[in-house]
């Protein structure tokens, strides 16, 4: 058993100890052992350390220990992974946020493609009008290689991952449960779905029931698994909108579909285009926005034409049956000027936003995409370099 991975489990399950508070663990201690070996008077030197932490981790160290050890042989049975912050297997973008979760629990396989993704969320109460939508919009989108990511939910999100499905592409769902707690229960035929045609993720342990609370906690990571966010129907309040708010507070770009002026599931979408959410109606209107990427996917599907050979994503297929590598493109716009500063040491990305005058959101968008065509690598602590 990995000790580093056990310790993260354990921590991961300490009530009041998030992803703030093990960063400034991290960065006190380093690996998540090391933490769990440093004494208590180490641990209350930690700015901002609650008291009740404090209590969990140092005087209920055994059960939390015979917890983690507990989790780890259910997360087996299951062939469900575990992955830390650090390790190879978790998502790429995930990294990016300002606050990586501490771990995710995973079924299925994320793909280094899968960062090309655009989020769909939208009501739990949706229309029919909505519901067609989404279907039509995620098949298009992944037909043309985009990842579609979503909830979960009923409603919108469960039309996104069965549109993508449809469409003979990936999707990826992130859970506000634990991955041994499917919600809705009714949708855990699309789970297994979703698990062999893309990954379930959730950093809540495998037992966690689904609440309220964890919710904005869970649309964050869609946001931050994606490129975009496309809003399909949402009222005035909806969570939708959370998600929405978390892609532009990471520099993403935010979509919403119009609808009808006299329904309440129209008003918060129609409200995001009023404020400058880009309007959408079809896939090229996500893929325009995307840069090089949207652009190379565009072109692949167009020059492949009615009845070409294609592989995975709508690519051109090669004589020997493989799909083009998407991000074997050359760069251009953002990723040339962001490469272009790399010339030696790692970097921070505050350091590379600095340099190009361009957002940290902006610029970790930039960096997952030269990550994925393996022009950068990335370093501990948010730094980079350029590979040789």
């Amino acid at each position: 058993m990995d000790e580093n991975t056990r310790a993260a489990v354990l921590l991961n399950s300490v009530s009041g100890l998030g992803p703030v508070t093990y960063g400034r663990l991290e960065a006190a201690f380093g690996e998540p052992r090391a933490m769990l070996a440093a004494p208590r008077e180490k641990w209350e030197r930690v700015p901002r350390m609650e008291a009740r932490v404090l209590q969990q981790v140092f005087d209920e160290r055994a059960r939390l220990e015979a917890a983690a050890d507990d989790e780890l042989r259910l997360a087996a049975e299951h062939t469900i992974r575990v992955f830390r912050r650090a390790e190879k297997g978790f998502p790429a973008p995930l990294r990016h946020l300002p606050d990586p979760p501490i771990l995710v629990y995973a079924l299925g396989e994320y793909r280094p493609e899968d960062a090309v993704a655009v989020a769909m969320v939208g009501s739990r109460h949706c229309t029919f009008y909505g519901r067609a939508q989404a279907e039509r919009l995620a098949r298009e989108l992944a037909a043309r290689g985009v990842t579609v990511v979503s909830g979960l939910a009923r409603g919108i999100d469960a039309r996104a991952h069965f549109g993508a499905l449809e469409g003979g592409g990936r999707t990826v769902a992130v859970l506000g449960c634990g991955l041994l707690r499917i919600y809705p229960p009714e949708h855990e035929a699309l789970a297994g779905r979703i698990a062999s045609a893309g990954a379930i993720f959730s950093e809540l342990p495998l037992a966690r029931e689904p609440d309220a609370g964890n919710f904005p906690r869970r649309n964050r990571l869609i946001s931050g698994l994606s490129l975009g966010v496309i809003v399909v129907e949402a009222a005035d309040r909806s969570g939708s909108l959370i998600t929405a708010r978390w892609a532009l507070e990471q520099g993403k770009e935010v979509f919403a579909v119009p609808g009808p002026v006299d329904k309440v599931t129209s008003r918060g979408t129609n409200r995001l285009i009023k404020e400058g959410a880009k309007l959408v109606e079809n896939a090229d209107d996500v893929l325009e926005e995307l840069g090089e990427v949207g652009r190379l996917l565009s072109r692949q599907t167009v020059s492949a034409g009615p009845g070409a050979d294609t592989g995975a994503g709508g690519a051109t297929a090669s004589a020997d049956g493989t799909p083009p590598d998407p991000f074997a493109a050359r760069v251009a716009g953002d990723e040339a000027t962001v490469l272009a500063v790399f010339q030696g040491e790692p970097l921070h990305v505050d350091e590379v936003a600095r340099a190009v005058n361009l957002s940290v959101g902006r610029v970790q968008v930039v960096l997952t995409m030269l990550e994925m065509k393996r022009l950068v690598e990335r370093f501990p602590g948010s730094r980079f370099a350029r590979k040789a």
